[in-house]
């Protein structure tokens, strides 16, 4: 009866401690924080995010600040879910201040994040309810721009397809056939426009020549013309100094001038006295014995 009795009695002292225990655990996770030392901030979200559980680290530009509270369903805001942070009350959090949720490195531990907000943003009120936005998570916007991407995928082969409707084919066959026509007109407009280059290279060659040629003849007929006025003026000046005697050096000359005009009167009309014998009979011009005449005493 005794030895039933304290089992008993520890028993009963072993299922106080526990009871005491939990007691003080409750207390310590309930108020056991400095509460003057925080401040509590709000998070509404239509979905609890995982990894986001109590004492969840609250981060400020990097640096831990605080932890989560606890979370519970919106009284005020019907079916949304409002976490509770608990933030050191010196951290200046501005009104367009924005949570966050990241994960810390390969740990993959969760960690609320609050980015700074605008200079000109004013603070919250002490005794205002303090509500941040919530930003969206890495995987959720990832999952934006995939609905996005996917969005425009849909479109650009929506478009595809109306492109490759055989109207449109005909359309793009025709503007590749005019596109080729055009490539052949310009490639023929480019060898006439080379040909035309090279003819005006030669050309200009040509000219160039000749100009050349020119400017030779223009000089060698300066230096004709500047020896025959060198020529004249010494011929003037020895007709004035008396050294030419103009009559007698042209009078026989004039006299063998005026025989050879004779001889040559002479020639013509024996010249033209056979061409009338020879058209009035070739046969008998060349066949016909020729009479010498006789001189005297023969």
């Amino acid at each position: 009866m005794e030895n039933r009795l304290s089992y008993t009695l520890v028993g009963g002292f072993f299922i106080a401690c526990m009871v005491a225990m939990a007691l003080f655990v409750w207390w310590i996770g309930r108020y056991g924080e400095d509460r003057e030392a925080y401040r509590p901030y709000y998070l509404l979200t239509k979905e609890l995010q995982s990894g986001i559980k109590k004492q969840t680290p609250v981060r400020f530009q990097g640096i831990p600040v605080g932890f989560v509270r606890g979370f519970d369903f919106s009284k005020e805001h019907s079916g949304w879910i409002e976490i509770e942070l608990w933030v050191e009350q010196e951290i200046p959090i501005k009104r367009d201040s924005l949570a966050v949720i990241e994960s810390q490195g390969l740990s993959g531990i969760s960690y609320i994040a609050i980015k700074q907000g605008s200079e000109d943003s004013p603070l919250f009120g002490r005794d205002e309810k303090a509500i941040l936005n919530l930003g969206e998570t890495l995987v959720e916007k990832i999952g934006g721009r995939a609905d996005m991407i996917s969005q425009d995928l849909s479109v650009t082969l929506g478009r595809i397809n109306a492109l490759l409707e055989e109207k449109n084919l005909q359309k793009i066959a025709s503007i590749l056939e005019s596109t080729d026509r055009v490539m052949l007109h310009l490639a023929q407009g480019t060898q006439k426009l080379e040909s035309a280059m090279e003819a005006g290279a030669l050309m200009m060659n040509a000219t160039q020549k000749t100009l050349g040629g020119v400017d030779e003849t223009l000089r060698i007929a300066q230096e004709e013309l500047r020896g025959a006025g060198e020529l004249r003026s010494a011929i003037q000046r020895r007709i004035e100094g008396g050294e030419y005697d103009l009559r007698s050096a042209l009078v026989p000359w004039m006299v063998q001038s005026e025989e050879l005009m004779l001889e040559l009167h002479s020639t013509l009309k024996e010249s033209r006295g056979v061409m009338q014998e020879w058209r009035a009979s070739p046969y008998r011009f060349l066949f016909s014995e020729t009479i010498s005449p006789k001189g005297p005493g023969e």
